[in-house]
């Protein structure tokens, strides 16, 4: 190790160390010209120093470690996590209306471990062919499960073989918790993959045991952009659904509604 790789608390124990090995240098200087006072000064002390600092200094590099500790994750780095590893779950509703034309609509969140499909109730109509495209290639075919117009939600089942999708389409959590001012993350899709919308904000009320079923939350990262699609915490976990314009259908309703299916 050179000195210039030396720390600061390393070269401080290293002048301490000169300081001590100067002293016992003096001490054996004095004793030497008593007992014989011919012999050079210059000489006694760099043979000392010399062989005291090959004994001691070696032990003193040799304990020094180098230890890595782990950087936290701030809030920003949480949310592109979180995006990151929710938005292959995040798709675009598209429609094939009676003329034979297709049309997108809203975002959504598909749960592929429940093969559903979650998103807005704007613009869903009963009796029209509805589907899903993952990527260029792949198209899944919806059938309507439920449509809540009180609550502003639509919940579609997703059809055929769904096995390769297991690899590709993470598993989202429901948040159990939503407090006021905690950061949230809106996600949409678009009908080109390589600009999906987001939109990052807070809560502005929370959600608690005496909040009654399909109370909304509200939030400013909910916008016309990200409409159907899901609301995020930092931590990708699923707080709610975009329904309208700054407001959020809650987990735990959607948990209900879910659960009504079987």
């Amino acid at each position: 190790m050179q000195l210039e790789d030396l720390n600061h608390s390393q070269l401080v124990l290293l002048a301490i160390l000169a300081s001590f090995v100067t002293a016992i240098a003096t001490g054996i200087l004095t004793v030497s010209l008593l007992v014989n006072p011919d012999q050079s000064a210059s000489q006694t002390i760099n043979r000392v120093v010399e062989r005291t600092v090959e004994k001691i200094v070696p032990q003193l590099v040799t304990v020094v470690k180098e230890v890595q500790v782990p950087v936290p994750y701030n809030d920003s780095e949480k949310i592109v996590r979180a995006i990151n590893s929710s938005s292959p779950a995040v798709a675009k509703l598209y429609i094939i209306s009676v003329d034979g034309s297709v049309s997108a609509l809203n975002s959504g969140l598909i749960l592929i471990d429940k093969k559903l499909f979650l998103t807005s109730a704007t613009n869903i109509k009963d009796n029209l062919s509805y589907f899903l495209k993952v990527d260029q290639d792949q198209k899944i075919t919806l059938s309507l499960a439920l449509i809540d117009r009180a609550k502003g939600v639509a919940i579609f089942r997703l059809n055929g073989d769904l096995g390769s999708l297991d690899k590709t389409i993470p598993v989202i959590a429901f948040s159990k918790t939503n407090t006021t001012g905690q950061t949230v993350v809106g996600l949409g899709a678009s009908e080109s993959a390589d600009n999906n919308p987001l939109s990052v904000g807070i809560l502005l009320n929370s959600e608690n045991a005496s909040s009654t079923p399909g109370t909304f939350l509200k939030t400013n990262s909910a916008n016309s952009d990200t409409m159907g699609g899901p609301v995020l915490n930092n931590i990708g976990q699923l707080v709610g659904i975009t329904v309208k314009t700054g407001l959020v259908l809650p987990a735990s309703s959607l948990s209900l509604l879910i659960d009504s299916l079987k």
